[in-house]
């Protein structure tokens, strides 16, 4: 079981990594921004893969010597030869990859607990399949307003574990 530290902390590190990404944004709609994390869920999880290959090939070979991508990674920091930049490089990216899992395994384990809804293949089909409400209907059998209602219905109760600061803001308006 987690510690309250270390949930605290996790949670930390998933807002940090949802807002630096753009799918959070302060006042903005939790609603929207779960459905955007959703839409985008597949592309982070690849992005892992991407980061990994660039993180070996930059062991492996070291920087480019034009490199915008990487440098951008440790900006605003001043380096005195290049063997410093490729180990700054290295841990950035480290420490991105290790973010990105992190948020990762924290929306895995919220979306778990939605298996067993009835429901919850809408999820799937909508936003990790990108397919559309009349085609989820056909395929679940099921009437669009009943496939638009409980696709609403279990956003609002993932974003109610993912985003609870927002979820709370709204009732108590702060």
């Amino acid at each position: 079981m987690m510690e309250e530290t270390e949930k605290r902390e996790t949670i930390k590190i998933v807002l940090s990594e949802l807002e630096k990404r753009g799918l959070i944004k302060q006042k903005d709609n939790a609603f929207k921004n779960v459905e955007s994390l959703l839409y985008n869920y597949n592309k982070i999880k690849e992005s892992i893969k991407d980061r990994e290959e660039q993180l070996q090939d930059l062991k492996q070979y070291g920087l480019p010597e034009k490199s915008g991508s990487i440098t951008s990674i440790v900006e605003n920091v001043v380096h005195e030869n290049k063997n410093e930049l490729i180990e700054n490089a290295i841990s950035s990216l480290n420490q991105n990859i290790y973010r990105t899992k992190v948020f990762i395994r924290y929306v895995d384990k919220v979306l778990k607990k939605f298996k067993d809804d009835p429901y919850y293949r809408i999820i799937k089909l909508k936003y990790f399949e990108n397919k559309g409400i009349e085609y989820i209907a056909e395929e679940m059998n099921k009437d669009t307003s009943t496939i638009s209602r409980n696709k609403t219905r279990l956003i609002n109760e993932i974003k109610a574990l993912l985003m609870p600061n927002d979820l709370l803001s709204n009732i108590f308006n702060y």
